[in-house]
């Protein structure tokens, strides 16, 4: 993900991609402003470039600029969606680095998962017992991801997907609405103190 011609060192961790400054600005408002503020003549260079160092992993810098480049990569068709961690990576650095293409794709995988319509619902939540007739199932997120889903979309003021998430934990088994999910890193997910009453209470509604 580097460039020969490139006018511009990105940084992370011990990456180093050399990109170009229009193409950053072009597609992302927040590049576009930082690129903009006049540089102190002791600003950090390489091999004569100047260097923007970013905080987030080199994995994440990688796909970031991997999809202002090449964003139709990131456009995935109906029938062959990401899952659940992607989505999570297009929204998060959608919404940080203001690339509207990425927040906006985000939006839509979640719009998949939570439909605005109950036939979508019924499409996305339904299971076939007839072995010959087509699945009508649209989305392949695990129902406990539901509970980090939740916590994102708060975190993110997206206030539709927060609530859809939130109806979908209350088929969570107790012990993991009460007790939250083990990630991967070993980190624990728990909901908020407000939304595991809400849980809860809906829970024992259904």
């Amino acid at each position: 993900l580097s460039y020969d011609d490139g006018n511009l060192i990105v940084v992370a961790e011990n990456t180093i991609f050399q990109v170009h400054r229009s193409v950053l600005a072009r597609k992302s408002a927040l590049f576009k402003d930082l690129l903009s503020l006049p540089q102190p003549d002791t600003e950090e260079r390489i091999d004569g470039l100047p260097v923007v160092r970013l905080l987030d992993s080199s994995a994440d810098a990688a796909m970031l600029i991997d999809s202002i480049y090449n964003g139709e990569k990131y456009r995935y068709k109906e029938d062959d969606g990401p899952d659940w961690p992607v989505v999570h990576k297009l929204l998060t650095l959608g919404t940080k680095y203001q690339v509207e293409e990425l927040r906006e794709e985000a939006i839509q995988q979640l719009h998949r998962r939570y439909p605005k319509k109950i036939s979508g619902w019924d499409e996305t939540c339904r299971t076939d017992s007839d072995p010959s007739t087509p699945s009508t199932i649209l989305v392949s997120y695990s129902i406990d991801e539901d509970l980090v889903i939740a916590n994102i979309t708060r975190a993110m003021d997206l206030p539709d997907f927060h609530l859809a998430a939130l109806y979908g934990c209350c088929s969570l088994p107790f012990d993991t609405l009460v007790n939250g999910r083990t990630l991967e890193d070993g980190t624990c997910e728990q909901l908020c103190s407000s939304d595991l009453i809400a849980c809860l209470q809906g829970k024992e509604n259904l």
